[in-house]
Order: C-alpha cells, then structure tokens, then sequence
C-alpha cells in the first residue's frame, strides 16, 4: 500500500512517464534572446535548444523562439553555495540531451552533451547544421580550429611548416660594443666577463691588486709572497 502511495506520488510529478530529447544549441550571433543567455543576461545556464522531432528544417519557426532549457550541473561543478562553482562549456552549435521534468513537455533541462569528433564536418546548411562554436566574442586560441572531443588529443599549439617572422635570421650578440662599457673586456677566459662590470679586473689591475695584498700580508708577518710580487710588478 506504502509503495503503491510512493508511485502514485512519482506519477503525479513527472505525469505518465518521463520524457527524453535532444537538441542544437542555436546560434548566439544570429539571435539576440541566445546572446542574452549566453552573455550573464538570464539567471542559471539557459540556452535556446532546437529539438529534434519538435521542430524541423522546414518549420517556421525561428531559433530565438525554440525551447529555452535549463542546464544541470555535474557534481563536481558546485552549485555556487559556500563559493565553490564553475562555468559550463556548452557552445552553440552543440548536440544535447535533455529530459522534461515537467507535464506535458514542460520544464527542459539539459542532462549531458554529445561530444564532437574530428570526423564530422562543418556543413552550415540547415536549421540542424553542423556548425562552428566559434562567435564574435569566442575566437580561436591555441587549438586554432580543432573543434573536437575524443581519446585522440587536439594538438597544442599547432606547428606551421612554413611559419616565418621576421628575416629568418637570428640577431649576433654585440661583442664590439662591449669593449664601450665601463672597464673594457676582460682577459679572463669566461663568457659574458667584461669590464668592471662583471667584477673582473684587466691583468694590470690585477697585478696591482695582488701586490697590495701582499703587502698587507707582510705587515702582519707574513713575507713569503711578497718576493713574487715585487718581481712580477
């Protein structure tokens, strides 16, 4: 009696039985209520969605009047409460799946998207044409083109064979303009050491260097050094 009261009270919500559907996403440049949903206008993720067996090629009916269905969330999204929450990345021209949780084909909303492949191809003929998820406002990036979702990966970034910038050729390091720089080139044997710049010291500024220290070594004591330093001076 208990499960019979469960299914009745099931059945007064959903109405005879659940109801499936698919659908497009429209276009967002062509019309303005999709723009307005797509673009922060519209509270939730709404999206205009052109389903399949409600409408046809040949209806009258324009993309900015079809359906308006709202999009569930994936768990790990978040629902927005204690801050945690992330964007959907639906786009137009993408085929959904949907469900009417209200009576007589009310109530859409949007369950899961079928994935795009690199084998089916851009056509734009048709209200259920295939067609770019590109817009004014969403322009390429580093996958250029590459419009699909499988096991085999997109290529990032892609290479261009023939790309060129510029002459072609790479810029020399200024090395005689070096020797302009405070101290001038050093003798020492050591990329990018010139000048007083880099802490080295020509040979004679080494040499009186060296002296010098010596000397300071023999007032304290110490004038084993002090020989070698005179007679290299």
């Amino acid at each position: 009696m208990v499960l019979k009261k469960i299914a009745d009270a099931v059945d007064d919500f959903f109405g005879d039985d659940i109801s499936f559907w698919q659908g497009k996403i429209v276009n967002v440049d062509k019309n303005p209520s999709q723009r307005t949903l797509m673009s922060g206008g519209s509270w939730g993720f709404r999206y205009r969605v052109r389903l399949i067996a409600d409408y046809s090629t040949n209806d009258t009916v324009n993309d900015d009047d079809v359906y308006t269905a709202q999009a569930l969330l994936p768990l790990t999204a978040g629902t927005g409460a204690a801050g945690r929450s992330e964007s959907l990345k639906i786009s137009q021209g993408d085929m959904v799946l949907g469900i009417f949780l209200g009576p007589n084909r009310t109530a859409p909303f949007i369950i899961s998207a079928f994935p795009r492949t690199s084998l089916v191809k851009q056509d734009g003929k048709g209200k259920y044409a295939v067609e770019s998820g590109f817009t004014r406002k969403v322009k390429p990036g580093l996958q250029e083109l590459q419009e699909f979702a499988e096991t085999s990966l997109p290529k990032i970034p892609l290479l261009f064979a023939k790309l060129n910038k510029g002459n072609g050729k790479g810029k020399g390091a200024p090395v005689d303009q070096l020797k302009n720089l405070a101290g001038g080139l050093s003798d020492m044997p050591v990329v990018g050491a010139f000048g007083k710049l880099s802490g080295n010291l020509s040979t004679a500024e080494q040499v009186d260097a060296d002296l010098d220290a010596e000397i300071e070594r023999a007032r304290a004591g110490d004038r084993s050094g002090l020989d070698e330093a005179l007679e290299i001076y």
